[in-house]
């Protein structure tokens, strides 16, 4: 088992043979994702939990390695560790001063970007994103 899996597994006392949801979206999650990878300049310290995210399949190919939705990631996943860590769920905007981990949150600052479509920064909804990965997709071509 590769030390990324072995870490994310062990923090969420899991075996590999029970639902795991995607972080993103809630469907059933497939990759455990590095959210800075090391092709993007991370190297294997960052195996540990904090930058290990689920997700589905689309969820992966639509938003994993893309320095854009780095910010997206982060945030996401904060949200995840917190409601997982303290048994409860986040219903407004993650407040930054909530979690402890002055890591996670440096990568959130790092990577903060205003939300096209409702102006709000590092916006977590998730059809918003939709729409801004298609507008960035259109300007390409």
């Amino acid at each position: 088992m590769k030390p990324h899996v072995k870490n994310y597994f062990s923090h969420f006392k899991l075996t590999g043979q029970e639902f795991m949801p995607c972080e993103c979206c809630s469907a059933e999650a497939v990759d455990l994702h590095h959210i800075k990878a090391r092709g993007m300049g991370g190297t294997t310290k960052l195996d540990k939990v904090e930058n290990i995210m689920a997700l589905c399949r689309d969820c992966h190919v639509n938003f994993g390695d893309k320095k854009h939705y780095m910010a997206f990631l982060y945030k996401k996943h904060a949200t995840f560790l917190f409601e997982h860590e303290y048994n409860t769920q986040i219903d407004e905007e993650f407040p930054k001063s909530t979690y402890d981990n002055g890591w996670l949150l440096a990568q959130i600052y790092k990577y903060e970007f205003t939300c096209p479509v409702c102006k709000a920064m590092n916006c977590l909804d998730l059809e918003h994103l939709k729409t801004y990965s298609k507008l960035l997709t259109s300007n390409i071509k």
